[in-house]
């Protein structure tokens, strides 16, 4: 959900600013019709996909925040802050023209620096209580971008000297970095059992045992 938010709210970002940018450059002699009108309904569409991210990201905080499990190092966290941070090197300067040389547009800079806001400060309150949880359903893997791996849903699983690949039937990854978790050694052991268990193909890649 959140990849998905963040890959859309990036390319509605972009698609507005160079309709903005051809809007305002008068030397083009082109004339965007309806621009206010597209500006409140794209405004609205950014607004409602962010509620929807925010009540579903905080809901899952508020289900997973006390469960049991690997948490991340300081390493893997400082990897999330990353991650999460990534599309506001696009939206900061975004939300500068806009309220610069378009006025006119400041609903949209808004619902940017809404996101932004709202990002920074999951990753605060969240910080101490992401993790990895292993359990007799699923690999639940909670950050920023959460993901749960039920064990029907694992084709293969494979282990380097890095981390641990998880294939999905659907083709999906999850990757499972080892610097990135505490307990990294625990993680393989649990993961490697789950597998062996469930018949799960298991190929371990690299790994001197």
């Amino acid at each position: 959900m959140n990849r998905l938010f963040r890959s859309i709210s990036v390319i509605i970002a972009i698609s507005f600013a160079v309709t903005t940018f051809i809007h305002y450059h008068q030397d083009l002699d082109l004339v965007i019709p309806f621009y206010s009108q597209i500006t409140f309904m794209v405004s609205l569409l950014l607004f409602i996909l962010f509620v929807f991210r925010l009540v579903w990201r905080w809901k899952n905080y508020a289900l997973l925040k006390n469960n049991d499990g690997y948490v991340f190092t300081r390493n893997g966290w400082g990897k999330l802050l990353t991650n999460e941070l990534m599309p506001f090197f696009i939206f900061l300067p975004l939300i500068v023209m806009l309220n610069i040389y378009a006025k006119d547009s400041v609903v949209f800079s808004w619902v940017l620096l809404m996101i932004m806001v709202e990002g920074f400060v999951f990753l605060i309150t969240a910080k101490n209580h992401f993790k990895i949880m292993l359990n007799d359903k699923a690999i639940i893997y909670f950050s920023n971008q959460p993901d749960v791996v039920r064990w029907e849903q694992v084709k293969q699983i494979k282990m380097s000297e890095i981390g641990i690949l998880v294939l999905k039937t659907n083709g999906n990854k999850l990757f499972i970095e080892d610097e990135s978790f505490k307990n990294a050694k625990e993680i393989r052991f649990q993961i490697k059992k789950s597998a062996i268990d469930r018949h799960i193909l298991l190929e371990e890649i690299g790994l001197l045992v």
